[in-house]
């Protein structure tokens, strides 16, 4: 019994290189190759140029770290040269400028673009008869998701000094009232302790017309006063007119003696 040789492995190989399905495989390799190298560096590439041929805007980087009141807010509103828009919910600063379709001067949010949009969401939810906590975490989720946090609102000198002013009579008058109002009266207080009682708003009115009282005297005593002043002005003046008079006699009297005696 006979036995095969076996073939080698640089047989196997060199047969597997020379194979009719190799020489396809690596035809079709080179030749793909030379179309990639060859063909695609005739075609444009898109770079800055043809990106604003589109019509694309380069958006400004988004500002960080601002300390501003609510006028200077106002200066980046949809009509800003620059086009960078700012809004402020909670007094946290946002720069909602990669947004101009809503924010610039024809979005549907123009109006907000430098203002503080918490009334906004306030008239919003009574118009949409919406809970106004629930429409105000929506847009605070909104604003944290899309746009970055810009800065923070702050207070103006003139607008704090303004705050610290004292509050007018009328106004701390209102306040007691309220507060009287809130006052619980007790159920167990008896009809006969009720007359007894009085609340502090009845005292006020109580003095109220207490002052009233004392004010309408005094107006009175001023007024005899006058008419008195007037009554006493009137009597001087007929005294001095009766001394003009008796002085003018006076003097006829004396012009007449020195006449009769040179007559005489």
């Amino acid at each position: 019994m006979s036995s095969l040789p076996t073939k080698g492995w640089n047989t196997q190989l060199r047969e597997l290189i020379t194979s009719p399905i190799t020489i396809i495989a690596m035809t079709c390799l080179v030749g793909y190759l030379a179309f990639v190298r060859t063909f695609r560096r005739e075609q444009p590439t898109y770079d800055d140029k043809d990106y604003e041929q589109e019509g694309h805007v380069e958006l400004p980087a988004p500002l960080a770290d601002l300390k501003l009141t609510l006028k200077q807010l106002a200066n980046y509103n949809c009509h800003n040269p620059n086009n960078v828009y700012l809004v402020a919910l909670n007094e946290i600063i946002y720069d909602v400028s990669s947004a101009p379709h809503d924010f610039g001067p024809d979005g549907k949010f123009h109006m907000l673009s430098g203002t503080d949009i918490d009334d906004f969401i306030r008239n919003r939810s009574l118009y949409d008869v919406r809970n106004k906590v629930t429409l105000l975490k929506e847009w605070k989720v909104m604003l944290e998701d899309y746009f970055y946090v810009a800065g923070e609102i702050i207070e103006d000198d003139k607008e704090s000094n303004a705050g610290e002013e004292p509050a007018s009579d009328e106004t701390l008058l209102n306040d007691m009232e309220a507060t009287v109002e809130e006052i619980p009266v007790h159920e167990s207080i008896q009809s006969d302790d009720n007359d007894s009682l009085r609340t502090a708003l009845d005292c006020l009115n109580d003095d109220d017309e207490a002052v009233d009282e004392e004010d309408s005297d005094k107006d009175e005593e001023n007024e005899s006063i006058e008419m008195g002043q007037g009554d006493g002005a009137d009597e001087t003046a007929d005294q001095h007119q009766e001394q003009q008079q008796q002085g003018k006699d006076l003097s006829k009297k004396k012009m007449e003696q020195p006449a009769n005696g040179r007559a005489g």
